[in-house]
């Protein structure tokens, strides 16, 4: 049995938690917010729970960690139909893509080039060195001018080919456009196009885990920040709103730059700044009260185009069937930037006229928003750019180099990836543990190997 000082009372780490606890471990749960789900938390603008974002529980969750998901929501975890559009060339097409639609709305030379991209795609170069290569080479020059490349830039803040092509190997999982053509004929059946999600919020997830692990035991410490970590032989010291408390282990799924930052022995000067060279895609979300029932009756805009400023707008509301109010909506626009920008920097007045401005300019309708609220996420898509390569890697070595610390989850490994794939992460940390309470680092490197195949399901 050990001892172990979880960071971070996200999904990641809310699922180590119980299922550690459920072993027989000592666990406690430190957490610098007031609430769990890091950002898949979900709060209320006015009356109405909303998320951070558009998110959903994909049927690709493993089967096991679904049980384990439906046995803490009970019945209020409903299955619902994807109801999404993506804007190209200034048309909305249904989203999970279907094929009467795409015949119907993409125009024609459009749809030649890509009929013949993919049936060309063996005479094509098959170097990839960057993101755009990689779609290039898999998807086709016309899907990677129309809608990756733009919507990468949209995203990372880059030029597409200043991306490593890990980046498309981790957000796109269709390698070829025979397997965007079965994902299309999956999605003609509306079971194809089902997802999962609460009738509270996204967030409902990790607060009945943070409900789960209470009840299993384990001690919540929420508005406790981690100010100090002294990793030694045979323990590690955290310190936290000024107390010093001592773990077998340490199980972190804040950023690694954070973590070595907080560290004691520090790293070396280089790998500071090795870490510190290492950029995050900011987001701010724009929440838009609109005193009406429903906006539109679809689920999430996906807006590909660098000439607007939202990546993606979505209708809490038309996800779930839930405890909303009937005379009223609240939009979410998703709007990446760096932090300390134009638009990092701009007040909920200006930010709502930009994105109304956007929506109508979309031939969307007028919202007539009567509030305006703002979040603002400093952390959101680890940019994975060419310069930065060999930053990344000395970065993520140091982290998991720190003697009894264990680095873990989306941030904790600087990846993109789903709920459920954190999940999953922690529950390979917890099976790592022997029976003595010591991480065995085989399996623990094994389970990082798996993790790099992870496929971000959007």
């Amino acid at each position: 049995m050990a001892q172990i000082g979880i960071i971070g009372a996200g999904p990641a780490g809310l699922a180590a938690a119980l299922l550690a606890s459920r072993k027989g471990h000592n666990c406690t749960v430190f957490e610098s917010a007031a609430n769990p789900g890091g950002m898949a938390a979900s709060f209320v603008v006015a009356g109405q729970r909303v998320d951070l974002g558009s998110h959903r529980l994909h049927p690709a969750t493993e089967p096991h960690l679904l049980e384990l998901i439906k046995q803490i929501m009970g019945d209020d975890l409903q299955i619902r139909e994807r109801n999404g559009r993506i804007n190209l060339r200034d048309r909305w097409v249904k989203f999970p893509l279907r094929a009467t639609d795409l015949i119907r709305k993409l125009p024609t030379n459009v749809a030649l080039r890509i009929g013949g991209e993919t049936l060309t795609k063996r005479f094509r170069n098959s170097v990839e060195t960057n993101f755009y290569e990689s779609v290039q080479h898999r998807l086709g020059p016309t899907v990677a001018e129309e809608f990756y490349g733009p919507f990468a830039e949209k995203l990372y803040g880059v030029e597409p080919h200043q991306l490593t092509v890990e980046i498309a190997q981790r957000r796109i999982a269709a390698t070829s456009g025979f397997d965007v053509i079965r994902k299309i004929a999956k999605a003609t059946r509306s079971s194809g196009r089902v997802f999962l999600y609460p009738r509270d919020g996204y967030g409902s997830i990790s607060e009945r885990l943070a409900d789960a692990v209470h009840d299993a035991g384990t001690e919540l410490c929420f508005n406790s920040p981690i100010t100090k970590l002294q990793a030694k032989k045979d323990s590690v010291a955290i310190t936290s709103a000024g107390n010093i408390l001592e773990f077998d282990q340490v199980w972190s799924t804040i950023p690694s730059p954070n973590l070595l930052a907080i560290t004691e022995p520090s790293p070396p000067l280089e790998t500071i700044e090795a870490a510190r060279s290492l950029r995050n895609r900011a987001m701010v979300l724009v929440y838009l009260v609109i005193p009406r029932p429903q906006y539109t009756p679809f689920d999430a805009h996906y807006i590909p185009t660098t000439e607007t400023i939202i990546s993606r707008l979505s209708e809490p509301k038309n996800y779930r069937d839930g405890p909303d109010p009937s005379n009223q909506t609240v939009l979410c626009a998703e709007l990446p930037c760096w932090k300390g920008d134009m638009i990092w920097n701009a007040s909920p007045d200006e930010l709502g006229e930009l994105v109304s401005g956007d929506l109508q300019t979309m031939g969307l309708p007028d919202p007539q928003y009567i509030h305006v609220e703002l979040k603002f996420l400093p952390s959101v898509y680890p940019v994975f750019e060419h310069s930065t390569s060999q930053a990344r890697t000395t970065t993520q070595f140091a982290s998991q180099a720190i003697n009894r610390v264990v680095s873990f989850g989306r941030h904790g490994l600087g990846v993109p990836d789903n709920l459920h794939h954190v999940m999953r992460m922690g529950e390979h940390l917890v099976n790592s543990v022997s029976s003595d309470g010591e991480l065995d680092s085989s399996k623990w490197d094994k389970a990082l190997g798996s993790f790099a195949k992870h496929v971000v399901e959007d």
